[in-house]
């Protein structure tokens, strides 16, 4: 059945489709178009035949002339919508015409099976192919029934022919027509379909379109209404001319339309902006690029007022400007609330700036007057109370630098900096400043550096040792010194335990104090917050050191932990990255202790673990026992240097002295506490509460005979002695040695004068700067010190009239002396023209460290000059033996490459660079205390700078000779 529909209907296995409403209002269009062609087709034929004379009766002109009026009528029911019903009519009349035509003439001819096949055609497309089947069978009965009357003789044609023949041809020509109009109709109303399916689409994008654009406007209507209400809106054409602004601009500018419109841009310029910011804004903007800057701008009334502004163009299809919106915030009022809180900011700098100046002042006198009195003759008890005084003065300027530290991370402006730092020296160094709290409550304080770590690291080493001081000064503040248990504190480094991430720095601090309960260590790192307020007043503090640490630490990308139980301790951790460095210069071999075999006998797990290392980094082969009876058999077998290492509290043997003394090469080395005052037997001692390492290195070596005694004496004992002697002002002016002090407070005056005469140099007094000024100008002076902050002239105003007035050939060197002690001071200082700076309170050493930099010590005729002088660091740099050490080894290293160059200086007979290195090696050699050969580097600058080649070529070999005769010295220091 559906082979035959998809011969017989031409769509395979598909039924007739169904005429939508859009089909049926189609076909309805044909159909009035059908019978309009049939009604003025047969009108027009009826016409002419009727005027030709073509009709042959009247009976057959009446019957066209109905059919034609029969379907002029119909017309007017399709044209009303009944399409149908009419074009059954019409069927009707077709089908009547054409079959009675045929029963007239009694036959069938060419001309009336065409006419026969059109209402055939008509029905199908206009009725539908059921009806068209239904009239297919009825033509092909009607035409049967006419060729059966005309076989039969009941109608006789009009015309021989073949009825048979025609029926068979007609009802092929019916078949055929049918096809033809299923095929025509299926087509049609497939492409209607098509047609209209696309026409719908194209109706519903645009109802979509539509929808959209009417979306936007809304959307672009509601932020329109958002920015008028807070955005200040305007547009300028490409003349810069305004076209446009809205109600916001109005309120703002204080202009209505008619006064800003096509007015210039310009019209507001509050003269805060040159020419240069006005020509970028037009030079970004006409090339379709946004501007944004903060604009100032004036209003009608005169006020000015600050925007937030975006300039950007609208463009045109070619992509060239049309015309330019602008839109602003008013941010007038966060630019008044920035001003008054960067004038905050300034008053509080300058307060602080301030107080620092007011506090720091008294104290420098207070400081500076405690320095003098150390450097006198004292009793024991007199020397004990300066002591106290120095020490309440120290923890009073303590107090200060950390209130203020804490004032500068509050305001984000403390800084911290990175570089190549010695670790061990680091630590090593803050234990040395506890060394005297430690003693004084006898507590132990150990210190242990894991001898895997690389010695130089990456760190900030002044904020780390700020850290570690305070962290070391709170164990030892909260660590009591009771009999039944010893106090203990330990500074442990070593690298983190890690499975993964960058290698970690770990700073352990360990006390067993008084410890912390849960609820104080929660909040230990506010600002201000100690135990409780008995803990204040027993221990005293401002509560800021541990806030100000974590806060380092955070800085340094580090993290600070803590762990502590109330009655048994607490433990501080400082986790850090670690990034190795490598030292800016060559340093100095250390001792060697390759060969020698070392015991080291102690109970401490740590430090059996960590001081064989070092001694081993040293080239010593060492083992370790936990008590003496252990080592007994490495005593009995020990060939060679051979050295004995008993911890703290290893009970003696005598049998261990008699070993030492059996044998050459062999010794004892006894690690001892700050104040033990003696111990049993003959040994080298060395202090390990807290240890340096190269004091250890050093006992081993002086043990086992590597190193002579006279070497490991204090300085002070083999120092030779030098005799400072003060010249009068007549003759420190004559030697261009002169010293101006400028200093308004009559106090500080009178300390610093001390001062100077204790280091041995003359100096005037001015009380303010527009006295010195005079003095300077009718004077001769090599230095001047100067306050910063002082009535009438103050220190800069003083340095910049000397550096006007002075000959750039003589440049006098100026050192400031203040009390601020603010970050940026020294850079201030040295923009106005000074050339150092120091804060107070004026320490001894930093004032002779800064005199010895800007004006060395010259030899007076006939005075005999020392190879070394051995408290020439001390002055400088404190009494701190492992800065000192690491000086001389750096000094050590460079003067020996320094001597390879003086002899290719004096081969190419290069005077300027022979006088130029002298210079170096004067100042250099005279800071670590080379005083022969400083006064020799000194002659050496001489000659070269006068031109007296031959001496200076003979200079070089004298200096030689005394580096090679002061080097040992410096090394056994």
């Amino acid at each position: 059945m559906s082979n035959w529909r998809a011969l017989w209907l031409g769509e395979p296995g598909t039924a007739a489709v169904a005429p939508d409403a859009q089909g049926l209002a189609g076909i309805g269009a044909v159909a009035r178009g059908f019978n309009a062609t049939i009604f003025l087709t047969c009108g027009l034929v009826v016409v002419v035949a009727y005027v030709l004379g073509l009709f042959s009766d009247a009976p057959n002109m009446v019957t066209m002339a109905v059919l034609v009026t029969m379907a002029a009528l119909v017309q007017v029911f399709l044209v009303r919508g009944w399409v149908r019903s009419s074009s059954v009519v019409v069927l009707l009349l077709l089908f009547t015409g054409v079959f009675s035509s045929m029963v007239r003439f009694g036959t069938i001819n060419i001309a009336q099976a065409a006419l026969a096949g059109i209402p055939l055609i008509y029905c199908v497309v206009i009725l539908g192919e059921r009806a068209g089947l239904a009239l297919l069978l009825l033509s092909a009965a009607g035409s049967g029934w006419i060729t059966w009357a005309q076989v039969h003789g009941t109608l006789k044609p009009s015309a021989p022919t073949i009825p048979a023949a025609q029926w068979v041809i007609l009802s092929m020509g019916f078949v055929v027509a049918f096809r033809m109009a299923v095929l025509i109709k299926r087509h049609l109303l497939d492409t209607s379909q098509r047609v209209n399916a696309a026409q719908k689409m194209l109706l519903d994008e645009r109802e979509a379109s539509n929808a959209r654009v009417l979306k936007a406007l809304s959307e672009l209507e509601r932020q329109r209404y958002v920015i008028d209400q807070h955005a200040i809106v305007s547009i300028m054409d490409l003349n810069g001319l305004l076209t446009y602004g809205n109600q916001k601009f109005v309120e703002v500018t204080g202009y209505v339309p008619q006064e800003f419109l096509g007015k210039h841009y310009r019209m507001m310029d509050s003269g805060q902006h040159g020419e240069r910011f006005f020509a970028d804004l037009i030079h970004t903007i006409s090339q379709g690029k946004v501007w944004r800057s903060e604009l100032c701008n004036r209003a009608k009334d005169g006020t000015l007022y600050w925007l937030d502004t975006t300039v950007a163009a609208f463009m045109n299809s070619d992509g060239t400007p049309r015309e330019y919106i602008t839109v602003s915030t008013d941010i007038t009022q966060l630019r008044q609330a920035e001003q008054s809180a960067h004038a905050a900011s300034r008053a509080k700098s300058e307060f602080l700036a301030n107080m620092s100046h007011e506090i720091r002042t008294p104290m420098n006198g207070v400081v500076g007057m405690v320095d003098i009195l150390r450097a006198t003759e004292l009793t024991r008890e007199q020397r004990r109370m300066v002591s106290t005084i120095h020490d309440s003065s120290i923890a009073l300027l303590q107090i200060l630098n950390d209130i203020l530290d804490f004032s500068k991370i509050e305001a984000d402006k403390l800084e911290v900096e990175a570089m190549p730092t010695h670790l061990r020296e680091l630590v090593e160094g803050v234990a040395q400043l506890m060394v005297t709290i430690s003693a004084g409550k006898d507590i132990d304080l150990s210190v242990l550096v894991d001898p895997d770590l690389p010695e130089w690291v990456w760190v900030d080493p002044t904020r780390m040792r700020q850290v570690l001081y305070n962290l070391l000064g709170n164990a030892l503040k909260f660590t009591p010194g009771r009999p039944e248990r010893r106090g203990n504190v330990r500074l442990y480094v070593r690298a983190a335990q890690q499975t993964q991430g960058p290698s970690t720095l770990e700073f352990s601090v360990m006390d067993n104090g008084i410890g912390m309960g849960p609820e104080l260590v929660d909040r230990l790192f506010e600002a201000f917050t100690q135990a409780d307020v008995g803990t204040a007043r027993q221990y005293g503090g401002t509560g800021l050191g541990l806030s100000i640490s974590r806060r380092l630490v955070e800085m340094m990308h580090g993290r600070i932990l803590v762990h502590s139980t109330l009655g048994e301790g607490s433990i501080f951790t400082i986790l850090l990255p670690l990034y190795v460095a490598t030292p800016e210069t060559a340093t100095a071999r250390s001792l060697s202790l390759a060969g020698v075999q070392v015991m080291l006998v102690s109970d401490d797990n740590d430090c059996a673990q960590v001081l064989p290392g070092h001694l081993r980094a040293a080239g010593a082969v060492v083992q370790t026992a936990l008590n003496p009876q252990r080592a007994q058999d490495w005593q009995a077998t020990a060939v060679g240097p051979a050295v004995l290492v008993l911890d703290v509290d290893t009970p003696w043997d005598e049998s261990t002295d008699l070993w030492s003394q059996s044998t050459i090469g062999r010794g004892v080395v006894r690690l001892v506490r700050q104040n033990q005052s003696s111990v049993p037997g003959r040994s080298v001692t060395v202090c390990a509460r807290p240890l340096q390492v190269n004091e250890l290195v050093r006992g081993v070596a002086l043990a086992c005979g590597r190193l002579s005694v006279p070497a490991m004496l204090p300085t002070h004992e083999r120092a030779e002695s030098v005799a400072v002697v003060v010249p009068s002002v007549q003759e420190a002016r004559e030697a261009g040695r002169l010293i101006l002090l400028v200093e308004d407070n009559e106090t500080n005056r009178d300390v610093m004068l001390e001062q100077l005469r204790i280091l041995g140099y003359a100096a005037e007094c001015a009380p303010d700067g527009a006295t010195a000024l005079k003095m300077w100008v009718v004077g001769r002076y090599g230095l001047m010190l100067t306050d910063c902050h002082m009535p009438q002239m103050d220190g800069f105003a003083l340095t910049e009239a000397i550096r006007q007035a002075e000959d750039p050939h003589e440049h006098m060197p100026i050192v400031a002396v203040t009390a601020n002690a603010m970050d940026g001071e020294l850079q201030h200082c040295l923009e106005r023209g000074m050339d150092d700076y120091l804060t107070k309170p004026l320490r001894l050493s930093e004032l002779g460290a800064m005199l010895l930099k800007w004006l060395p010590r010259d030899t007076a005729p006939g005075e005999a000059l020392p190879k070394w002088d051995g408290m020439a660091l001390s002055r400088m740099v404190g009494e701190n033996p492992t800065m000192h050490r690491r000086l001389l080894d750096r000094y050590i290293t460079t003067t020996a490459a320094q001597m390879a160059e003086l002899d290719a200086l004096r081969a190419a007979g290069d005077l300027k660079g022979l006088g130029a290195l002298g210079h170096k090696l004067k100042s250099s050699s005279r800071t670590v205390g080379a005083m022969q050969l400083g006064a020799l580097c000194q002659a050496l600058e001489s000659l070269a700078r006068e031109g007296q080649g031959a001496q200076a070529l003979e200079q070089v070999a004298a200096i030689q000779q005394a580096f090679a005769e002061v080097e040992p010295l410096l090394q056994g220091s």
